[in-house]
């Protein structure tokens, strides 16, 4: 059984003065992510958006939310290309490149059992 974090962070995100929208990953996962838009326009909600979005405000910054293929958003978090990623399982291989929220909610993933 995983844990699943909040947000995978850059760790130059917590340095950050949020001077600028964090890109935050949003890929489809009903219920937690729904993109209800068209590919050129997506319009994102969800219990993770919503977490997401009240997590950064509170924070004082502005959420843009992105969509790409999984492989290629972990390749972008290293990059620094997007720097927020939901529902992100903390895993010791990431730890070299992300941190992590407290975890939210815990799941059984059929790639645990």
């Amino acid at each position: 059984m995983r844990w699943l974090a909040l947000l995978l962070l850059w760790p130059s995100w917590c340095y950050a003065s949020c001077d600028r929208p964090l890109r935050v990953l949003a890929e489809h996962w009903p219920p937690y992510v729904i993109d209800a838009g068209e590919s050129a326009h997506p319009r994102f909600s969800g219990d993770d958006v919503e977490l997401a979005r009240r997590v950064l405000e509170a924070a004082g910054c502005e959420a843009l939310f992105v969509s790409m293929p999984t492989e290629r958003a972990k390749q972008a978090l290293v990059r620094g290309e997007i720097d927020v990623m939901m529902a992100a399982s903390k895993i010791p291989e990431r730890l070299v490149y992300a941190w992590f929220s407290l975890p939210y909610r815990q799941e059984i993933s059929a790639f645990d059992a």
